[in-house]
């Protein structure tokens, strides 16, 4: 059952139902308009014929192209081929609700002859397009009626099943697809109730109201493709709108930035947020996120897991993104170059104490200093009988700062602060090598 269940929920089995359905429709159409006669029957089978190709397109860039991994030529993938086709969808239901407008605007004019003839001659056809009023039989009449009704429902079906999947695989270019389905659906349950209220009342009542019964007939019809139009065009304004979004890799939005930034910054680890970039790609929420941390590069993949996890859970509260994708950048902190010097007595033994001055000690250790005054790491140069000049030109060569002696001499602190070097009195022997991730306090 599970197996069933996933079978048909895999898009391609969704498109290869949506296209059976496509030629039953054209086959009916086609069939029904040759049948009575009908111009526009054979024409709305031939929009049905283009939707059939649309399938094929949708299958090939937007499920096959647009689902391949990424790769080094295409780092962040080919999803955006679906926004393309949804794009497309998107001006193809803008040109339906066009036609749908026109023809609707220009049956209701033709209902009133004079009117109709004032204005006909004065626009061309794609603005008023010529009006159909076939004369049929009850038989035909209830052919086109099962034609339009069997369309419709076949049409309701098929787009609700291919938003549903669509949804399921975070595929918007089967949900745009399902959503032209049911606008067809819409526009072909308009064409039903018109046809039936226009013809059903002249088979019921055409003989006792001749002239009244047509006009009514005939506004009920154009009435219902005119607020179907409305229906169409608004839901192409809405796919429409996601494709471009896609496409303009539009942000998520700065609220939603700001709460992932604080989510960020709240791990364990984390020093700063650099930076976030994010964009919607169609029902996916992709965001690229620039961190700052000192911890080595082994704690960047446990960082790495937390923090996607952490931005996907706060992301998959939102309808609107059914998938989502988090990248991570890890930045070392660019710390200020600086150093400290400890003067030292190092015996034969190893043992090491404070030396009172700089002159006698035998070693300084010098350490290499964070912006956080953190000591990162630490190195022992021999000193032993060094002059107070020389000595001097070594720390200003070594770039040090400070000096730290266990008591000091008044000439000693002299001629460091003539040089702009701090001369300090220390009590203790500082470690001496601090890791990275410690003196981080991580």
């Amino acid at each position: 059952m599970k197996n069933w269940r996933k079978h048909l929920l895999s898009p391609y089995v969704v498109m290869s139902i949506a296209a059976i359905a496509y030629i039953i429709k054209f086959c009916l159409k086609y069939g029904v308009g040759q049948w009575v006669n009908s111009p526009a029957l054979i024409a709305d089978g031939y929009h049905n014929f283009a939707d059939l190709i649309e399938v094929g397109l949708v299958m090939f860039f937007g499920i096959y192209l647009g689902n391949k991994p990424r790769s080094a030529e295409y780092p962040m993938g080919r999803k955006r081929l679906e926004s393309i086709i949804v794009l497309g969808i998107g001006i193809a239901l803008v040109v339906l609700a066009y036609d749908t407008t026109t023809k609707s605007l220009s049956g209701l004019i033709s209902l009133w002859p004079n009117l109709d003839e004032s204005i006909r001659p004065h626009l061309p056809s794609f603005i008023f397009p010529p009006v159909e009023n076939p004369i049929i039989s009850e038989s035909a009449f209830i052919g086109v009626l099962c034609a339009a009704g069997i369309s419709a429902i076949i049409s309701m079906i098929i787009g609700r099943y291919e938003i549903v999947c669509g949804k399921k695989a975070g595929m918007v270019s089967l949900i745009a697809d399902g959503q032209e389905t049911i606008s067809d659906g819409k526009i072909e349950i308009a064409a039903f109730i018109g046809f039936l209220s226009k013809f059903g009342l002249i088979f019921l009542f055409g003989s006792t109201f001749p002239i009244a019964i047509p006009i009514i007939g005939g506004i009920i019809e154009y009435a219902l493709g005119l607020f179907v139009a409305y229906l169409v065009i608004k839901t192409a304004w809405e796919i429409l709108g996601n494709a471009f979004h896609v496409l303009l890799a539009k942000s998520i939005g700065t609220n939603k930035v700001e709460t992932i930034r604080a989510i960020v910054k709240k791990i364990p680890g984390i020093r700063a947020v650099t930076d976030i970039t994010s964009f919607s790609d169609g029902h996916t929420a992709t965001c690229l996120i620039s961190v700052e941390t000192a911890a080595s590069s082994k704690a960047h993949r446990p960082l790495w897991r937390t923090i996607k996890k952490q931005v996907k859970e706060y992301l998959s509260q939102f309808e609107e993104f059914m998938g989502q994708t988090v990248h991570v950048y890890f930045q070392q902190p660019e710390y200020p170059f600086m150093r400290e010097a400890q003067a030292l007595i190092l015996d034969n033994d190893g043992r090491e104490m404070n030396s009172p001055t700089i002159e006698s000690a035998t070693h300084m250790r010098i350490y290499d200093m964070d912006g956080e005054h953190h000591r990162l790491r630490a190195v022992d140069i021999k000193i032993k009988n060094l002059p107070l000049s020389e000595f001097i030109d070594l720390i200003q060569y070594k770039s040090i700062k400070s000096v730290f002696v266990f008591t000091g001499s008044d000439e000693e602190r002299r001629s460091c602060e003539h040089v702009g070097i701090h001369y300090e009195l220390n009590t203790l022997i500082r470690p001496y090598i601090h890791s990275r991730l410690n003196s981080a306090h991580l």
